[in-house]
């Protein structure tokens, strides 16, 4: 039953961001302390490469290491959605 929710929840999510801004974003920060930034990036229309831009867009300089990945896997989310932490050299 969570897992439909969240099925029928993401596609209406992907319809409402469709209209009007050209869908689901690239990359987006999910969080940031100190010098670590989270990116969620969704499989489906991106991929590492746009997580590593976004997170180097908030470094300064722009230096992002990437210390590890994980999967989504709270059913209220995507399938699809990936989070990584990235350090700030």
């Amino acid at each position: 039953m969570k897992t439909m929710i969240a099925v029928v929840s993401l596609g209406l999510l992907v319809s409402a961001c469709a209209g009007g801004t050209g869908g689901v974003p690239a990359a987006e920060i999910a969080s940031m302390s100190g010098s670590e930034i989270r990116v969620v990036y969704y499989d489906s229309v991106s991929g590492m490469g746009d997580a590593t831009q976004m997170a180097q867009s908030h470094c300064d300089p722009r230096g992002a290491e990437p210390m590890g990945k994980a999967d989504a896997t709270d059913s209220t989310t995507a399938a699809d959605r990936t989070v990584v932490t990235f350090k700030c050299k």
